[in-house]
């Protein structure tokens, strides 16, 4: 294991030179990383346009910009490029550390030592030709529903959903969910401990978060819901608000399938990425 060849207090270049959505993703690697580590003394090799992402960040001790004097100024005895591409994979090769960390299925994977599989790959779920996981469209609106299940039923096996995992982040606070669950949106793999692991890793992320729905619609086993997100960035400190839409479809009484979709220009705000006076037009 890599952390094992560490030596205590050891030097850690991650490499995210760009994109937006990607430094976002990012930050919970190294909230991660420094679980597992404390001890570890991390900087991320970062453009400067993309800086404020990791501003901030308890995770990270320095930003470096992408140049090689810089890099090996750092001296660090891991880095790992979470970019990929000719620019990147030539900073890890000249970045002097004895282990050379990144994705086996981009180019120049003979540049390092220890070569991380996919997402898909190590979740042992289908590979998908864009996002982290497929996303679908769903099953037939008319599908049997199994049992019948009445509006009020809808909500309320819903409302448990909300007042479990999303609340609490308690993994085992999923029992309305079903073992099959269909997760639609491409965020996470279906299934009942895939969502409840990724809700629990979004608490932790902002412990204080809630969701308030504001508005529900219920027709037999199928639900809308309208939720407003507010809570505080831990590692920031800045206050999150965000709304978002969310569909379920419930078969024998359980929450068997989600559909999603969120005001990211409103998240990419909370998180200090975009000016307060952008909207989506």
């Amino acid at each position: 294991m890599v952390f094992e060849r560490l030596p205590n207090r050891a030097r850690v270049a991650v490499i995210r030179l760009r994109s937006l959505g990607d430094c976002v993703l990012t930050t919970p690697a190294l909230d991660i990383l420094k679980t597992g580590r404390p001890d570890l003394r991390v900087a991320v090799v970062v453009e400067d346009r993309f800086a404020p992402v990791f501003e901030g960040n308890l995770a990270v001790e320095a930003l470096l910009p992408p140049r090689i004097p810089d890099l090996r100024d750092w001296q660090p005895d891991l880095c790992l490029n979470l970019h990929g591409g000719s620019r990147s994979a030539a900073l890890t090769v000249a970045s002097g550390a004895k282990i050379r960390a990144g994705f086996a299925h981009f180019r120049f994977a003979q540049a390092y030592t220890v070569k991380i599989p996919t997402a898909q790959q190590i979740l042992g779920v289908d590979e998908s030709p864009g996002g982290l996981f497929q996303e679908t469209l769903g099953t037939e609106f008319d599908r049997p529903a199994g049992r019948p299940v009445s509006r009020e039923e809808s909500r309320a096996t819903v409302r448990r959903l909300y007042d479990g995992v999303i609340t609490t982040g308690n993994i085992d606070d999923v029992e309305m969910l079903a073992e099959s669950y269909i997760q639609n949106s491409g965020w996470t793999p279906d299934g009942r401990a895939a969502f409840a692991s990724a809700l629990a890793i979004s608490r932790g992320a902002m412990p204080d978060g809630r969701a308030l729905q504001t508005q529900i619609v219920a027709e037999a086993n199928r639900i809308a819901s309208r939720s407003v997100w507010d809570g505080t960035i831990t590692q920031s400190g800045r206050a999150v608000d965000f709304t978002s839409l969310d569909f379920f479809r419930l078969e024998d009484g359980l929450i068997a399938e989600h559909w999603e979709t969120v005001d990211w220009i409103r998240v990419y705000q909370s998180f200090g990425l975009l000016a307060d006076d952008v909207r989506d037009v």
